[in-house]
């Protein structure tokens, strides 16, 4: 005889796992390292290479 596994044993066994809070802008662009050099200046380069 086989058993069924209902959605309530599944959702029992299985452990909960907490919603991790989204970092916003601020906190994105404090994490990111500065450019060595500004984007303008990277695009006047790869401009003037063409």
């Amino acid at each position: 005889m086989t058993s069924l596994i209902t959605l309530a044993d599944c959702i029992r066994e299985l452990p909960m796992v907490p919603q991790r809070r989204r970092p916003d802008h601020a906190e994105l662009r404090q994490r990111m390292p500065l450019l060595g050099s500004s984007s303008a200046d990277l695009i006047r380069d790869e401009r003037d290479e063409r």
